[in-house]
């Protein structure tokens, strides 16, 4: 019986390799639970995704129900969504936290004001602020959250999950998102975009969608394709720039290709494995997002989105093809 055996650790620079393993969950029978001390959020979300995909063939799991990792999975409430024959009891009384949120469900019908509140009130840390201070960051992580959710609801005909976690010692917090739907280049595909090419690959189709107003659906009218949200095709180009400008990290899946930014630096990888569906994950140092003011920041990430031409090279883009 083949296992699929999940790493230790998953932060940014180890993803690449985490996403390659998740394609094994097509073709194992076991995954084992065991090894996992430290996941970002998205890389829990992404796990969730690949093991209740159709077309996993996971039937089983090997698990410490007394370790820290698993108790950690058990509060992020990743064993609600992922059902086992036998049930396992929680051996531990939940509180709310103020340093991450349990994974939400998204769907069709979810509603992005009511995850941003969910995850705003879990994500701050015990550190004290100011009201001001407080209700500045709380509204760009709710831009952030509103863009990374509307994507799901709007392009991936999947379910989505999403989860945070405020890290202290590194002062990021970090928001991952995952689908199990149809991925970023079919669903240019399948709206008939204006910007598809029958020759694109995924990361060709990855680049274009992180480029100013350009989106698989930007042509197509008001409800029912765009759920009553304008698309602008703006979303994950400001989201972009708000890392590049908080010196974070952002990175996207999708089938083969991954784009990660790391602060100003650029590095995009062909994968050696598939995902299907789209993965985001995003990390804002919180003590940069509290140098700006709200308007102050989405003025200077609008200004340096116009600034830029729709296409041409990047000059601090690394290509690595694995």
């Amino acid at each position: 019986m083949d296992t699929l055996y999940l790493q230790k650790n998953v932060f940014e620079d180890s993803f690449v390799r985490f996403v390659e393993s998740l394609s094994q969950a097509k073709t194992a029978e076991n995954v084992d639970f065991q090894p996992i001390k430290c996941y970002i959020p998205a890389a829990i979300t992404a796990l969730l995704c690949s093991l209740k995909s159709p077309y996993s063939s996971i039937k089983r799991a090997t698990i410490n129900t007394e370790c820290n990792s698993f108790k950690y999975l058990q509060r992020m409430d990743f064993f609600k969504y992922l059902k086992f024959e036998n049930e396992i009891p929680e051996k531990f009384t939940r509180h709310q936290s103020n340093n991450f949120s349990p994974i939400i469900k998204i769907t069709k019908d979810s509603n992005e004001q009511d995850i941003s509140n969910t995850i705003n009130s879990t994500i701050l840390g015990s550190s004290k602020f100011e009201e001001s201070t407080k209700d500045n960051i709380a509204k760009i992580i709710q831009y952030a959250i509103g863009e990374l959710v509307r994507n799901v609801i709007q392009h991936s005909e999947g379910i989505g999950y999403i989860a945070s976690q405020y890290y202290p010692k590194s002062d990021l917090i970090r928001i991952g998102i995952s689908d199990g739907g149809i991925g970023i280049l079919e669903s240019f595909k399948k709206s008939n975009s204006p910007h598809y090419k029958e020759d694109d690959t995924h990361m060709a189709i990855l680049k274009k969608a992180l480029e100013n107003q350009i989106s698989s659906k930007t042509h197509l009218p008001l409800p029912p394709y765009s759920t009553g949200h304008t698309n602008q095709g703006v979303g994950l180009t400001m989201l972009r720039e708000i890392i590049k400008t908080t010196l974070g990290h952002f990175i996207l899946v999708s089938g083969n290709a991954m784009i990660y930014q790391d602060g100003n630096k650029t590095v995009e990888k062909e994968l050696n494995g598939f995902y299907k569906g789209t993965i985001c994950s995003i990390a804002l140092p919180r003590y940069h997002i509290e140098k700006y003011t709200y308007s102050e920041l989405r003025k200077e990430i609008f200004d340096n989105v116009n600034k830029k031409p729709l296409t041409g090279p990047d000059n601090n883009v690394e290509s690595i093809f694995l």
